[in-house]
């Protein structure tokens, strides 16, 4: 669910950077079919970009993924925590993630019944129409009394409202929205509003994409229309009548934005610089969502780097329950009220060097360095598991989340220039830290890092996930 929300936000930001450039730089520049394709493209984008964090961009030419067994250590947890995470996680998460998860449920319901009906409504009026065909369009005439509308490649005229002065421009304009397939982009919109109906952006989308089409079919009319008496005719209609949402109707409520549009001089070639915002928006939300990529890639080979990620340790609280595990009963007796940690060491690679670093307790299998590193991951996998635990500060308060911390495996086998790089809080932070530290402190020395024939210094990063469960 936390991720869920975070996707969300993410695309809120990313709609809300698009749309501010389209209003600061572009809503008064006259290229309205540019600015229709800029609306559309950045609304899809914004769905499409955070996306971009779980992708996995290959930077090696030779990778090859091998994984060690899953290790689980089982530790007892005294009854009075369970108790307190469980109400962390049930009483207040769950529910408000529930919670949310039925207002949200509750709205798609809405906005997918409020799309339905407007489909069914146009239905009903084109199984009862008169059919004509026009040259670029079918005109459905109904007995109904409603606007003047455009739905796919019909076009709803209602016999009950008289329109013989300007029939003509009303077809023209309609015949526009039919020619340029805006029914398609409203479409569009719509499914895209009952996923995100909560967002503020996507009204300010649809709105900005329905005033364009308007720009665009007045501006088809004018080419063969008085713009004094096309704007005229404009301003003195005020039918009212069945209103549809889907549908294009040509007496919209922004008669005085369409009519400043039509007075206003058209742009020059200098108006296509704004559009450079436009790029630059766009290029620098695909690059920060591209650069917060995973670390967890799968990368190693017979040279290794310089700088090594560990792959995520999952640190769980569970309250009250029993843990299943595929490993053996000789080698772990599973119990109730457990917290465990679990370890999958793979090592990631960056810089080639020619051997990693070595935990300490394998040198007695002699010169068979894959041996002595499979054998250095399991004795690694086996000390943090040990001596890392889920903070009570943090179980208490329901926090999860992951950690990372770099350290560096200098030369002479310590570990230095040790840092948090993230913290979730709840000492979570600190627990993932003080266990890197304390490998100085217990007499820990690894075998150093070789490049070249030389010791030389290597970079970790370890990712510590705490989660809860109830």
């Amino acid at each position: 669910m936390s991720q869920t929300l975070q996707y969300l936000l993410e695309v809120t930001l990313c709609w809300a950077v698009f749309y501010a450039i389209f209003f600061a730089f572009l809503r008064q520049v006259t290229f309205f079919s540019v600015n229709r394709w800029y609306l559309l493209s950045t609304l899809l984008l914004g769905i499409f970009i955070p996306l971009l964090r779980h992708v996995e961009i290959d930077l090696h030419q030779e990778q090859i993924s091998q994984a060690l067994p899953l290790v689980m250590m089982v530790g007892e947890m005294p009854a009075q925590m369970a108790i307190s995470v469980e109400e962390a996680t049930i009483d207040w998460q769950q529910y408000i993630y529930w919670a949310l998860g039925g207002v949200y449920f509750i709205g798609v319901s809405f906005f997918a019944y409020r799309l339905l009906r407007s489909l069914y409504k146009i239905y009903q009026l084109k199984s009862m129409a008169r059919v004509e065909i026009a040259d670029q369009a079918i005109l459905l005439h109904t007995d109904q009394p409603h606007l003047p509308f455009s739905f796919l490649h019909y076009i709803f005229i209602s016999d009950q409202v008289a329109l013989s002065e300007e029939y003509d421009d009303i077809l023209r304009h309609e015949i526009e929205h039919v020619r340029s397939h805006h029914t398609i982009n409203v479409l569009l919109i719509e499914l895209i509003q009952i996923l995100f109906w909560f967002n503020p952006f996507i009204y300010l989308y649809k709105t900005a994409i329905r005033q364009t089409h308007e720009y665009l079919a007045d501006a088809a009319v004018l080419q063969s229309t008085n713009r004094k008496t096309y704007g005229t005719m404009l301003l003195k209609q005020s039918l009212s009548g069945l209103e549809i949402a889907l549908t294009h109707r040509f007496f919209h409520s922004h008669i005085k934005k369409r009519i400043n549009m039509m007075y206003q001089k058209q742009s020059g070639r200098s108006a296509w610089i704004n559009y450079s915002f436009a790029l630059i928006g766009v290029f620098t939300m695909g690059l920060l969502f591209a650069c917060q990529q995973n670390e967890e890639v799968e990368i190693i080979d017979s040279s290794f780097i310089k700088g090594q990620i560990l792959d995520e340790v999952v640190l769980t609280a569970f309250g009250r329950s029993r843990i299943k595990t595929e490993m053996s009963p000789t080698t772990l007796d599973p119990i109730n009220n457990a917290t465990w940690l679990e370890v999958t060491s793979e090592v990631n690679t960056g810089t080639a060097i020619q051997r990693v670093p070595l935990f300490p307790g394998c040198e007695e299998l002699g010169e068979s360095y894959l041996s002595q590193k499979e054998c250095a991951n399991n004795k690694l996998n086996h000390y943090l598991y040990t001596n890392l635990i889920y903070p009570k500060e943090a179980r208490k308060a329901g926090i999860e989340g992951r950690t990372l911390v770099q350290f560096v495996i200098q030369k002479d086998g310590t570990i230095g220039r040790t840092h948090l790089v993230k913290d979730i809080g709840g000492g979570c932070g600190e627990a993932a830290l003080a266990v890197i530290n304390n490998m100085n402190d217990d007499g820990i020395r690894w075998t150093p890092g070789v490049d070249a024939g030389q010791q030389v210094d290597v970079l970790y990063t370890l990712p510590v996930i705490y989660k809860l469960e109830g």
